[in-house]
């Protein structure tokens, strides 16, 4: 699978990855306006290509190198649904592929249908993953802050616990201990 990166507009392979090596997936990269992951990115429309070796758009990926004859390419799409499970917003977030590399065989219309109930749940998946990273990041930015701070800082939980205490704040208190954590205020 390709996840979009807002940052360089690439859409970028991750693993797992089964059949290429680390190096393939470091170097499987597009802009989301080329090739045939960008026009499934942007058009949110599944792809079957049944030849890459000589597709137009699977020629801009190199798919052809890294030994892929036939494959499915489908969009991953997060799904924001109201109280009525109805969908009122949609947002790719990448593309998921399947590649044939051996055997021959071609992919059907079944196959495509398959793949894309996989991607709507890898999709969401993906994106829970990626809404966890960011507060983990965030967290530890504030937590750095707060401990880089001058004055002493204590922030106090609803409950009256002590949630996070600086060095400034311990010293001014005589605390030499870091276990203050949980601990009631007073």
């Amino acid at each position: 699978f390709m996840v979009y990166d807002k940052e360089s507009g690439e859409l970028v392979a991750r693993k797992p990855a089964l059949g290429f090596t680390d190096e393939q997936v470091k170097a499987f990269r597009v802009r989301a306006t080329e090739g045939v992951s960008g026009q499934v990115f942007r058009e949110r429309k599944p792809y079957i290509m049944y030849d890459a070796l000589n597709d137009e758009l699977t020629l801009k990926e190199n798919v052809a190198l890294l030994g892929v004859r036939n494959g499915v390419t489908v969009p991953l799409i997060v799904e924001k649904r109201d109280e009525d499970n109805r969908v009122i917003e949609e947002r790719p977030i990448g593309v998921l592929h399947v590649f044939n590399k051996r055997y021959g065989n071609i992919f059907i219309e079944e196959d495509l249908r398959l793949l894309e109930r996989l991607a709507k749940n890898q999709a969401a998946v993906i994106a829970s993953a990626q809404i966890y990273q960011e507060v983990v990041e965030e967290k530890e930015e504030l937590e750095q802050i707060l401990k880089s701070v001058y004055a002493g800082l204590i922030v106090v939980g609803r409950h009256g616990q002590v949630m996070q205490m600086n060095r400034s704040a311990r010293a001014m208190l005589g605390l030499n201990s870091e276990d203050v954590q949980g601990k009631p205020m007073e």
